[in-house]
């Protein structure tokens, strides 16, 4: 069985039905639900301003420009672009394909090696 998830929303709303003739606590929980829409519509907009000012250094596009459609692992990467930064580290590749990641722009999948180690790679997502 699945379990839903209880909201502090879900909370206010149903103290507001079984307790709807007292009308300080009606007006307290519909202050309380203003307060987390306006609260959540900021947290939006703070999103949405940082995506559009998301800039692209020269690392991530070296990155991204050595993804094909073939996985590569985020070491392979960080030593194919090592020659133009020298201070590229798996972390730092690994870390700008994330967001390309839920953007959908990049895939990732889980592979496990011979030695039963496993290691992620890469790859452009299918258009």
């Amino acid at each position: 069985m699945a379990e839903t998830k209880i909201t502090e929303s879900m909370i206010l709303e149903e103290i507001k039905e079984r307790l709807a003739d007292t009308d300080y606590i009606v007006a307290w929980a519909d202050k309380k639900l203003a307060q987390k829409a306006a609260k959540v519509e900021k947290e939006a907009e703070r999103r949405a301003k940082k995506r559009e000012n998301k800039e692209v250094d020269a690392m991530t596009t070296a990155i991204l420009d050595t993804l094909t459609d073939e996985f590569k692992s985020a070491d392979e990467i960080a030593t194919e672009i090592a020659p133009t930064f020298p201070d590229v580290t798996k972390a730092k590749v690994a870390a700008r394909l994330r967001g390309y990641i839920t953007e959908g722009a990049v895939e990732k999948e889980v592979f496990t090696t011979e030695d039963k180690s496993k290691v992620t790679k890469y790859k452009l997502a299918q258009a």
